[in-house]
């Protein structure tokens, strides 16, 4: 039944409330209002729905694996790019210094105007460095 259970009852909710309420009660008597735009942000909540058919179905079940090492492994990434950052912070100070405010490069020389001649724009000539990027 409809009400028996409550993931029941909140999946009919849901579709209630952000399909028929929305689109044929409110939406032809407010117009595109920005109330309407508040009951919008509830339908990404159908996507929890989505995820509990992908979890339940075998077919799917090699997906929801892979979901959930990246997801497993997102402390990781974080941490590695935290590092990665603070490298090049840590080179990009030094390369500004020695290089983008150093008296033994021409005034006009690329390195001093445009790649070293601050701490961020060091920053992203070396993250371009460490992609192997061309452009620099």
């Amino acid at each position: 039944t409809v009400f028996g259970s409550a993931v029941n009852f909140m999946d009919t909710m849901l579709v209630l409330v952000t399909g028929v309420l929305v689109t044929w009660i409110l939406s032809p008597i407010f117009g595109s209002d920005k109330m309407l735009r508040n009951f919008q942000v509830l339908r990404a909540a159908r996507l929890i729905r989505l995820v509990r058919v992908v979890r339940s179905l075998y077919v799917f079940r090699t997906v929801w694996q892979l979901l959930q090492g990246i997801i497993c492994s997102l402390g990781t990434l974080c941490w590695s790019a935290l590092i990665i950052f603070f490298n090049l912070f840590v080179f990009g100070v030094f390369c500004t210094v020695l290089v983008g405010k150093s008296e033994e490069f021409p005034e006009d020389s690329r390195l001093r105007t445009k790649l070293f001649p601050s701490v961020p724009s060091s920053m992203y000539t070396l993250f371009q460095m460490m992609l192997l990027d061309e452009s620099f």
